[in-house]
This record gives structure tokens, sequence and C-alpha cells, in this order.
């Protein structure tokens, strides 16, 4: 079984397992796990407009979905159309944007170890770009990573068992 979005004007599916980040936002769109209605496009999808790049969101949906320990090789299948889907094929804003991306759908996470698991498989892929993970930490424009311990509970939103 897989989910399907509409990311930027482009298809993404990713299986509807998930395995990492159970309580962000994004695995709450993945397993729909929610009490409120999530919307479909008429093609089933679920649109996503906040994302910097489908690459992008398809980067981290497949981190959310694959077997844990498994970041790198995320960042292999999925990094290399990451850094080209943003700021013209320039590493650093494209790897900004990325973890601005991963502020947003997965730093709502209950589970600190996979955040920064992402975090630190996202460092190690900058520094293969060349860029200096230093200016990843905090990149501009973030907001709620800042200050520790506060970032959005979705887990509310999931459904009594």
């Amino acid at each position: 079984r897989t989910v399907a979005f509409r990311v930027c004007n482009e298809r993404v599916e990713v299986p509807a397992v998930l395995r990492r980040c159970a309580y962000s936002l994004l695995a709450t769109l993945i397993g729909s796990n929610t009490a409120v209605p999530i919307r479909h496009n008429s093609a089933g999808e679920i649109p996503v407009t906040s994302a910097s790049s489908a690459a992008a969101f398809r980067l981290l949906a497949h981190f959310v979905t694959e077997a844990e320990g498994d970041a790198a090789s995320v960042f292999e299948r999925f990094g290399e159309a990451a850094v080209g889907s943003v700021g013209g094929g320039h590493a650093q804003a494209a790897l900004s944007a990325l973890r601005l991306d991963a502020e947003y759908f997965l730093g709502s996470t209950t589970d600190d170890v996979d955040f920064v698991d992402f975090t630190e498989s996202l460092q190690q892929f900058a520094m293969r770009c060349g860029v200096s993970p230093g200016e990843l930490l905090c990149p501009s424009g973030m907001s709620w990573s800042m200050h520790a311990n506060f970032r959005p509970n979705v887990a509310k939103l999931n459904q009594p068992p």
C-alpha cells in the first residue's frame, strides 16, 4: 500500500508504513492517524503546498518510511535531486530549504532521536556537497527549533485507540 501526495505539481508516492517520527506532521499525513479528515484531490493525492520542492518532500517522506538506521541511504538515493531542485542547484540554498522543510514536517515528532538522526545525516550530506554543516544548524527563517521543547504537538490530532 502507498500514499500519494501532490507537491509542486508533481506526484510523490511513498509506502504507507511508518518507521520513524511517529507523531510528526508528515507521519500523520502518511498514516492518516487523525480524527481530522485529510483532503485528497480527484487523483487521490494529498495536496502539499508548504514544501520547498517535490524532491525535498520525497526525501523527507522516504526518511519517515524507510527502515530505521537507514538515513544515509535515503540521502544517497534522494539527496542529489533535492540539491538540484531549489536555488538553481546551489547546494547551500537547497539544503537550508530542506532543513526548514524538516522542521515543518518532522519537527513535531515526540522522538527527538529521529529528528537528530535526520539532522546529523543532513550535515554529513552537506559536507559531501561542500556546504559547511554549521550553516544548516539555524538557517535564516527558522522559527520554533531555536527554542528547545517548543514544537507543535500534532500528536493531539491522533484518533483515540
